[in-house]
C-alpha cells in the first residue's frame, strides 16, 4: 500500500502545494506560475496516496475541489478564513524545529492549509496508533480516512 499523505494547496496566479506525511512531516512545498491541477497531481503522487486536501479558505475554490475529486481525496476546510499574520506565525510555529526553507506567502499558504487538514484528524490517527499498534494501521488509517467509516469496521474488513 502507498504511503498515504495530505495535501495543502494554494491556488491562484501562482499555484503552491505543500505535501505532509500522517505523521506531520514535510515532504515537499513547492509554487510556480506554471502549475496545473494534473502537474500539482503528479508531483503529489510521487510521495504517496493523497488522503487529505486542505485548503486555508472557508469557501472550497473551485481547483482545490478539482485535485480533490482527481485524487479521490477528502478536503479540509477551515471554520472561517484566517488572517496572513495568524497563518505566518502558525507556520513558523510548526517549521521551528524543521529544516525547511518557505519562500514565499504561497508556499506559506498551502503549508498552513496542510498543518490545519494535519491537525484536525490527528487525534483519531493518535488514538489508532496508540490502541491498534499490533494492526496495520495504515490500512485502518486509509479505510477510516477515505471510506468515513469507523475504526471497528475498518479493523474488520482488514484479511488476517
Amino acid at each position: 500500500m502507498d504511503k498515504l499523505t495530505i495535501i495543502g494547496i494554494d491556488p491562484g496566479t501562482t499555484k503552491s502545494y505543500a505535501v505532509l506525511d500522517l505523521n506531520g512531516n514535510i515532504l515537499e512545498v513547492k509554487s510556480s506560475k506554471k502549475l496545473d491541477a494534473s502537474k500539482i497531481t503528479n508531483n503529489v503522487f510521487k510521495f504517496g496516496k493523497p488522503v487529505l486536501i486542505g485548503t486555508d479558505v472557508k469557501k472550497v475554490p473551485n481547483f482545490v475541489e478539482k485535485i480533490a475529486s482527481g485524487l479521490g481525496a477528502k478536503v479540509f476546510k477551515p471554520q472561517t478564513d484566517l488572517q496572513s499574520k495568524h497563518k505566518s506565525r502558525l507556520v513558523k510555529k510548526f517549521l521551528k524545529k524543521r529544516n525547511i526553507e518557505i519562500n514565499n506567502k504561497h508556499e506559506n499558504d498551502a503549508l498552513i492549509s496542510a498543518i490545519l487538514a494535519y491537525k484536525s484528524i490527528k487525534p483519531l490517527l493518535n488514538k489508532i496508533e496508540n490502541k491498534y499498534s499490533n494492526l496495520n494501521t495504515d490500512e485502518i488509517k486509509n479505510l477510516v480516512l477515505k471510506e468515513n467509516i469507523n475504526i471497528k469496521q475498518a479493523i474488520s474488513m482488514i484479511p488476517d
